[in-house]
């Protein structure tokens, strides 16, 4: 028995609408599902592309935390060249993804492994960095914030974003990053003005990183 769902998501472009699909675990960790911060991250790429057709064409693009791919996916719909990174057990499902959703795509997409806080061996200078509901274990806050480190130059564009969530824990975890990474990293909060008007929610963040 198929242990799998699908949902679909609609993106615009100024001449077609593309529809994605996405296929998700009935049950497993936090990286088999599309979280409604990854449907808020692909709707304002999908605006701003909207608004500027050269916000992601061509660009060189890393996904941390890929999971099903939602984000990284609709980046290279939207004509990005993306690799898309999660741990290595994630990577089964987010490669059926490509696989399902690749004659769509107007960018080239690659996959690898990347565990947090490792060496990081990815030989690419992105030009954008994209991130999904990423901060979710106060464990991992560090090693996260140390591969941005890695990863980014000072002309390197970070997207990011999370839902704020009720729990004690999560608020702990969401502080706990915040001061991390204003270390190394300025950081500005994108208005809901300049997010989708359907998909956007004050609950749900995205903020700009720039290197310091």
């Amino acid at each position: 028995m198929d242990d799998t769902f699908v949902r679909e998501l609609e993106i615009d472009h100024v001449d077609k609408t593309t529809t994605l699909r996405f296929r998700q675990k009935l049950e497993g960790d936090v990286n088999c599902v599309v979280w409604d911060g990854a449907i808020v991250l692909a709707k304002y790429l999908e605006r701003q592309c909207l608004k500027n057709s050269g916000f992601l064409e061509n660009r060189s693009v890393i996904e941390l935390g890929s999971g099903v791919g939602c984000v990284g996916i609709v980046a290279a719909c939207l004509g990005a060249n993306v690799l898309l990174t999660d741990l290595p057990q994630a990577l089964p499902l987010l490669r059926q993804n490509v696989e399902e959703n690749k004659s769509k795509l107007k960018g080239c997409v690659e996959i690898e492994a990347l565990d947090w806080g490792s060496p990081c061996k990815i030989n690419c200078t992105p030009d954008v960095i994209l991130l999904a509901e990423c901060i979710y274990y106060k464990e991992v806050v560090g090693s996260l914030v140390s591969t941005l480190r890695q990863l980014a130059t000072e002309k390197t564009n970070i997207i990011l974003c999370q839902e704020l969530r009720d729990s004690q824990k999560q608020r702990e975890c969401w502080k706990e990053f915040l001061e991390n990474v204003k270390e190394s990293f300025e950081v500005s909060f994108i208005p809901q003005t300049e997010q989708s008007l359907v998909y956007s929610s004050p609950e749900i963040l995205i903020l700009r990183l720039t290197k310091k």
